[in-house]
């Protein structure tokens, strides 16, 4: 798990990088000293503060470091939390640009801090001369198995929308042309019964595998079962739709459900294959696990377990007492003790991806500026405001500018509009928007199209609904301000 998990923070960083002067300093739209305020939950994020181009980049690479330390195993267990800190530092930097994927790394990394990390396929394993992989018993592993549940159940309970019961929500998740890939495009042509299979599908796969988790008979079995079904249900997300890095994060925790007895599976058959190599790091260890058993070592062990605990029984209240898939007489008000500490790292623990309900149409948060000399750009993207979105418009394009751009149009616009005028005003005075002159007026839009209905292929036209404007005081622009 600590590699796959490597692969997808290094994946993350990359594609966020190209956007450090919009979303990580303070010539761009999210300026720390705006949104550090905007929200009154603690955040843990040491990014603020650092405003430039280059403290954002020398923080990225720094992060990059810390990233390829876990990578390759090299004090791994220190390398873990830094990048643990490093990438909720990122995310919490801009919430607006994160994915739920981010959300269910943080929970994840935050579990794996209290298990040992670098005793196989690792540099320091190499250092010590042995390697381990004896099973360890330890509360983050029940933490790990609450967490993955409770994300499968709830994002089962919690699609209570018309479009689930419908079983049109697969059908309206392919038409968002922002964000589906060739394979979506193709999908979105199949009959209407295949894609009401694939929603019930969905839900029952996610239901299955909430409960699998935790059944004790033929436990192998059941959770090869699981996680290979689970599995499918991620790689099909992925195959057609760019949801970042959520399919990849869930497969990486998948790796610490695989037992001993698997592991020795797959390096029988990788032998019958010939691949020695690869038969021989995935059998037996060199040496079991064995944590230091001096009075330091026990007391290490307690303290580690015991926070452990707390977290185990602060995300289990904040689990049932914030989604709103559980029953009504079992919710409460989360004590504040146990919601602290999830809020900090930007996981409410309330979970839903395309819940209630899938989106039943697609748009994109557009701004129409006008500069002094007349042109009309978009300083977010430095191209003509947009009037449709093209089909497959997001393939080859970061799924970051999707991510806030989402969450902006969706109302949260309103809070950051201040910033918003900030970025604009100075657009010219940065290469990054490629706006060359000094911008007098800009109106922002919602730019909405609705899907056809399931078994249609035709879609609404397109359409913009204005949000709001604004003016440049002392400037005039010799032309409207939006068409």
């Amino acid at each position: 798990m600590r590699i796959a998990i490597a692969i997808v923070l290094l994946y993350d960083l990359l594609a966020r990088w190209p956007h450090v002067d919009l979303i990580y300093t303070n010539a761009g739209i999210f300026p720390d000293h705006f949104d550090l305020f905007v929200d009154s939950k603690p955040r843990i994020s040491l990014m603020f503060g650092l405003s430039t181009k280059a403290h954002a980049n020398t923080f990225f690479l720094v992060s990059a470091l810390a990233y390829f330390s876990l990578l390759v195993g090299w004090r791994a267990r220190l390398a873990l939390f830094s990048s643990w800190l490093c990438t909720v530092s990122i995310h919490l930097r801009a919430p607006l640009a994160m994915y739920g994927g981010d959300l269910i790394l943080h929970c994840f990394m935050l579990w794996l801090l209290f298990l040992p990390v670098g005793e196989r396929w690792s540099v320091d394993a190499l250092l010590r001369a042995r390697s381990s992989r004896s099973s360890v018993s330890s509360v983050a592993v029940l933490g790990l198995t609450l967490q993955l549940s409770a994300i499968y159940l709830y994002n089962a309970l919690n699609k209570t929308g018309s479009t689930w019961e419908e079983l049109s929500a697969v059908h309206h998740s392919l038409w968002q042309d922002s964000i589906v890939r060739p394979v979506g495009l193709w999908a979105r042509g199949l009959p209407a019964w295949s894609l009401e299979a694939s929603a019930a599908g969905t839900i029952g796969v996610e239901l299955a595998a909430a409960i699998g988790l935790w059944i004790p008979w033929r436990r192998g079995w059941v959770l090869a079962a699981v996680l290979v079904g689970a599995g499918l249900l991620h790689f099909g997300i992925w195959l057609t739709m760019d949801v970042g890095n959520f399919a990849a994060t869930m497969w990486s925790v998948y790796l610490v459900f695989v037992t001993a007895s698997g592991w020795d599976r797959l390096s029988r058959f990788a032998a019958t294959r010939g691949w020695t190599s690869l038969s021989r790091s995935l059998g037996a260890p060199t040496a079991p696990f064995e944590p230091r058993a001096d009075a330091i070592g026990r007391w290490e062990v307690r303290i580690r377990e015991s926070v452990a605990a707390y977290f185990f029984v602060s995300a289990t209240l904040c689990i049932v007492g914030r989604n709103g898939g559980t029953p009504e007489p079992l919710r409460f008000a989360v004590p504040t003790w146990a919601s602290v500490p999830w809020d900090a790292i930007g996981v409410p623990q309330g979970w839903g991806l395309f819940a209630p309900d899938a989106p039943e149409s697609d748009g994109w948060f557009v701004i129409d500026a006008v500069t002094v000399n007349g042109e009309h750009i978009d300083p977010l993207t430095g191209e003509a405001p947009l009037r449709e979105i093209p089909v497959g418009y997001g393939e080859g394009r970061s799924h970051i500018p999707f991510a806030w751009t989402r969450q902006i149009r969706h109302g949260q616009w309103m809070v950051h509009r201040p910033s918003l005028d900030g970025f604009v005003w100075g657009a010219h005075l940065h290469p990054y928007t490629k706006v060359g002159a000094p911008i007098a007026a800009y109106r922002a839009y919602n730019l909405v199209r609705d899907n056809p209905p399931i078994g249609g292929s035709t879609p609404g036209p397109w359409r913009l609904i204005p949000l709001y404007e604004s003016h440049n005081p002392g400037l005039a622009a010799t032309q409207g301000a939006a068409p």
